[in-house]
C-alpha cells in the first residue's frame, strides 16, 4: 500500500470505530503508522463537521488527546517510554473502556496491554520502493464492524 491506500484505509476504519476500540500501530520507524493516525483523526474530525486542526506526533508529549471529538480519541506514542510503571500515570486503562485509543510502540504496554483490541502491523515491501504491508490481528470480541470494512478494503488479516 502506498500513502493513499494507507489514509484511504484509516478513513474507511474511522467510520466502524466506537469507544472502547483500541487499535495497536506497530512497525519499524517510517512504515506509516503515525501517518495511519493521523488520517483516521483527521477523518473523525471531518465527519464532526469541524475544520482539520494540526494532527501533531505525540512522539514527545507521549499523549494526544482530542476530547472534542466524539467518542475522545486518545493518541499515543510510546516510542520514549522506558518501563512500563512510566504509563501509569498517562490514564490508559480508564480509556480504554470508552474512548477510541490509537497506540504506536504497543510492546511498551507490559501489564497495560488492554485485553481487547485491534492490532496493526506496517512493513515496508520489500520487492516494491515506498510501498507497506498492512496486516491485521484482533483479540477480544466485537471487531464485526471493524473486520467488515477490512474485507471490503482487501486487506489481509489473520
Amino acid at each position: 500500500m502506498g500513502e493513499n491506500e494507507i489514509a484511504d484505509l484509516a478513513r474507511k476504519i474511522s467510520v466502524a470505530l466506537s469507544g472502547g476500540d483500541i487499535l495497536l500501530l506497530k512497525g519499524e520507524i517510517g512504515t506509516g503508522k503515525t501517518f495511519f493516525a493521523r488520517s483516521l483523526i483527521q477523518e473523525r474530525i471531518l465527519s464532526g463537521g469541524e475544520a482539520i486542526e494540526e494532527i501533531p506526533s505525540p512522539t514527545f508529549t507521549i499523549v494526544q488527546l482530542y476530547n472534542h471529538i466524539i467518542p475522545p480519541i486518545w493518541h499515543v506514542d510510546l516510542y520514549r517510554v522506558d518501563c512500563s510503571d512510566e504509563i501509569d500515570d498517562l490514564g490508559l486503562d480508564e480509556a480504554y473502556y470508552s474512548d477510541i485509543v490509537l497506540i504506536e510502540w504497543p510492546e511498551k504496554l507490559g501489564v497495560h496491554m488492554p485485553k481487547r483490541f485491534l492490532s496493526i502491523t506496517f512493513e515496508h515491501e520489500k520487492t516494491v520502493h515506498n510501498l507497506r504491508k498492512i496486516t491485521f490481528e484482533t483479540k477480544g470480541p466485537n471487531w464485526g464492524v471493524v473486520l467488515n470494512f477490512l474485507d471490503s478494503a482487501g486487506t489481509k488479516r489473520f
